[in-house]
């Protein structure tokens, strides 16, 4: 559930593609709703998911405050540990802000799901029912069928990659950067090209991937 109804990225990877799965879509019945509209109807709802910062400010303490009161279970959904940002972050100042009510969402969760090991160990100090859901690949997105064949246009041989993030991620790219050197380094590899959808602020230059706007 986001604050106005719709899914950030985050919650589209990590909950609305297992959802909308083959595998889970018949499990359950769910629905994505804005916060106005989970607080008038939340006696219809036998259990809720919020998923990082989709309730800020004084939005998760409502929103605590009705789960509670209307004793419905939430689970609360994080792939970054957001409590623990240090001020180089580009959005340093706003986490800081929401923090109480993050940490309020964490304390008060029926469950809680982490995208790693290292923040299910740190998120263990605020709520005892812990729970490690990795990230993964959804096959309908990235592995086609045999009998699919897609065509590619291209002006260059070799293999392309694409990283996709917000543009809080320089420190992802340097590891990529890293990683792609090493690889030209020790092996003969073929032409690799990387391209980058925001992943740093935009005021950038680089001369190592292709940034596509």
């Amino acid at each position: 559930m986001d604050g106005d109804g719709q899914p950030i990225s985050s919650a589209f990877i990590r909950l609305k593609s297992p959802l909308d799965h083959s595998l889970s879509r018949n499990l359950l019945d769910y629905r994505e709703v804005a916060l106005s509209e989970f607080l008038d109807r939340c006696s219809e709802f036998d259990a809720a998911i919020v998923q990082r910062m989709a309730l800020p400010g004084d939005k998760a303490g409502r929103f605590v405050t009705a789960c509670r009161d209307g004793n419905i279970p939430y689970v609360f959904d994080v792939d970054d540990d957001l409590l623990a940002l240090d001020e180089s972050h580009i959005e340093a100042a706003v986490y800081a802000r929401d923090r109480p009510g993050l940490r309020s969402l964490v304390e008060n969760a029926a469950l809680v799901l982490t995208s790693t090991s290292v923040i299910a160990e740190r998120y263990n100090a605020f709520n005892d029912n812990v729970a490690l859901v990795p990230n993964a690949l959804d096959e309908k997105t990235w592995f086609a069928s045999k009998d699919h064949n897609t065509q590619r246009d291209r002006d260059y041989e070799g293999i392309g990659l694409l990283y996709m993030g917000t543009e809080t991620h320089a420190d992802d790219l340097i590891v990529l950067k890293q990683a792609l050197e090493n690889l030209a380094s020790i092996h003969k590899a073929p032409d690799v090209r990387l391209f980058v959808i925001g992943g740093e602020p935009k005021n950038t230059a680089p001369d190592w991937y292709t940034r596509i706007n």
